[in-house]
């Protein structure tokens, strides 16, 4: 809790061979010289800041992969469920017609929980403190294992 996540979705583009206009069930290359391949996502998750928090998009061609990201900084602790959202895009290059179809909708579910019930904040001071003192109880132990060594890099004086 307070600290960011990422989420990555990836999509292989050979996925998409049932969801294109044309040549069903096959990926033709000219349907890629012939139209615009897009592909656009989306991260629906309530009670969680999502960035990006619109839709993003990535033009694709056969044989790339599409990799979308979203950081996510949730406010509390608890569950959350979310969804993830694709769809293809496709626009034909002579007549500018689009055709958007959903790919798929992937729910997620996302546990955000706190360190011994404390916030990101207080566990890094804490940690900080808890290094201060070890490295105070360990310097005698330095010394008397390494004579002289803390006297030759100023750590302490005679």
């Amino acid at each position: 809790m307070g600290e960011a996540g990422v989420v990555r979705e990836t999509l292989d583009v050979g996925a998409l061979k049932d969801f294109l206009p044309i040549a069903r069930g096959t990926i033709s290359s000219n349907f890629y010289e012939t139209h615009n391949v897009i592909v656009e996502a989306r991260f629906d998750l309530p009670g969680v800041s999502v960035q990006p928090s619109e839709l993003i998009s990535a033009p694709v061609s056969p044989g790339q992969t599409a990799v979308f990201y979203w950081t996510l900084r949730p406010g509390d602790a608890g569950k959350f469920r979310g969804t993830i959202w694709l769809y293809l895009r496709t626009v034909d290059k002579q007549t500018g017609e689009e055709r958007r179809e959903t790919v798929s909708a992937q729910i997620v579910d996302i546990t955000a929980v706190k360190l011994l019930g404390l916030t990101i904040n207080r566990v890094r001071i804490i940690g900080l403190v808890g290094f201060g003192i070890g490295l105070f109880l360990f310097l005698p132990i330095l010394e008397a294992r390494v004579p002289g060594f803390l006297q030759k890099i100023g750590l302490i004086s005679k």
